[in-house]
């Protein structure tokens, strides 16, 4: 039983500080502080495709009113795109 609970403080604190090693860009920042000027105590976090290196983000806004971002990434090696909606879900 200790040896679990030893293990899991170490897993613990491993994740912890590589949640606090999050950079985000100032692009990022600044588009996230103008759309939520009064938001405190701010926490990034990356999500889905980790190890992914974004090369592009493009806003597509088509006549009929169907707006998305796509996203050319790199990941292992391979470059990929992603579609999401204004809510930022994957499409």
């Amino acid at each position: 039983m200790k040896k679990y609970f030893i293990i899991s403080i170490l897993m613990f604190s491993q994740i912890i500080s590589f949640a606090q090693k999050t950079k985000v860009t100032t692009e990022a920042q600044k588009a996230f502080q103008t759309k939520f000027p009064t938001a405190k105590e701010v926490k990034w976090e990356m999500e889905a495709f980790a190890g992914a290196t974004i090369k592009e983000v493009y806003k597509i806004e088509s006549k009929e009113g169907k707006n998305y971002f796509e996203i050319e990434y790199s990941l292992k090696g391979k470059t990929k795109e992603a579609k999401l909606d204004l809510t930022g879900k994957i499409m």
